[in-house]
């Protein structure tokens, strides 16, 4: 039987008429495809700066209501002069607020914008916690010093015994130095603390012997003042001034028209005590406005006098 002939193609097979071969390739710069890319680049980033902008102002809105949160546990604080105590209080109530709230968010760039910012947040409410606390601290010691230095003043002056006088004195002292040295006011104010004790002490001592209503009383308070050179510590204004109230004080309380306790003979002595009172440097307790309130107070008590004693005797009568 003959062979079929057989052959081998030396060429692929292609679909190129022949004699010409196509090389087709689209170019990025060279299309419509090309014209259209910055178009869609620009939408794609207005699309992006939408979507953050819209998840910045939910984030701002969830910050807004932790911190109005906040404040009201900061405000709650402000007169607690604890530091720790007062963050500790605000923390154990803000983080579960704060926990809860975050773990409600679903979008996770919101929820990190909003652990973010409250961070921050954070930070100013614990600065407002300590600086709200430092001033209660201050209030609240300031009330308890001077609430101290009234009590012990009162002993002070309440006592005749001349050691307990000096106790008290110390303890006023230690006191002022004490304040002094907690809110470190330095060595101005410490000396300043301990000239107004003195002042104040003297002034107590002059109150006290003008109520026992001794006929000597100007004598004893300048032998006082003198013994202390008083004037280093308290002016002759203030001095003056102390004198004259302690002393209108006394003759208030004993000319109570028509009071069976009053005694007007007594109030008269002290008149006559405070007119001529000196103090020991020469200073006299009436000039200025106090010589003119004590011209209006003698002359009540002389008036008044004749009206409570026609009053006293009509009730001993029976009329």
């Amino acid at each position: 039987m003959p062979k079929i002939p057989t052959f081998t193609a030396q060429e692929e097979m292609t679909t190129d008429i022949p004699g010409q071969r196509l090389n087709l390739q689209i170019s990025p710069t060279q299309s419509t495809a090309a014209a259209l890319l910055p178009a869609a680049k620009q939408t794609q980033a207005f699309f992006l700066k939408k979507r953050d902008n819209e998840e910045k102002l939910e984030a701002k809105k969830t910050l807004l209501e932790l911190k109005t949160e906040s404040d009201k546990l900061v405000l709650s604080q402000k007169n607690n002069p604890n530091e720790q105590e007062s963050i500790n209080n605000w923390k154990s109530k803000f983080d579960g607020i704060s926990q809860n709230r975050i773990s409600g968010i679903k979008n996770p760039r919101i929820k990190k914008l909003v652990q973010d910012g409250l961070e921050l947040e954070n930070l100013e409410s614990i600065y407002n916690l300590k600086t709200n606390s430092f001033k209660a601290f201050e209030e609240e010691s300031v009330k308890t010093y001077n609430n101290e230095v009234t009590m012990l003043s009162a002993k002070y002056k309440t006592t005749t015994n001349p050691i307990l006088k000096a106790k008290y004195k110390d303890e006023l002292y230690r006191l002022a130095e004490g304040f002094n040295n907690t809110h470190e006011l330095g060595d101005f104010d410490k000396k300043e603390r301990r000239r107004k004790i003195d002042a104040t002490l003297l002034l107590a001592d002059a109150d006290f012997t003008i109520g026992l209503g001794f006929d000597n009383a100007a004598e004893q308070i300048a032998k006082i003042d003198g013994s202390q050179n008083g004037a280093n510590f308290i002016n002759d204004e203030d001095f003056a001034n102390g004198i004259y109230n302690s002393y209108a004080q006394k003759i208030n309380d004993l000319t109570v028209k028509g009071d069976p306790n009053a005694d007007y003979e007594l109030a008269e002595d002290l008149l006559d005590q405070l007119e001529t009172f000196k103090r020991y440097n020469g200073s006299e307790v009436l000039s200025g406005d106090r010589k003119t309130k004590f011209s209006s107070l003698k002359q009540r008590v002389l008036t008044e006098k004749i009206a409570h004693n026609k009053l006293v005797k009509d009730i001993a009568m029976g009329e």
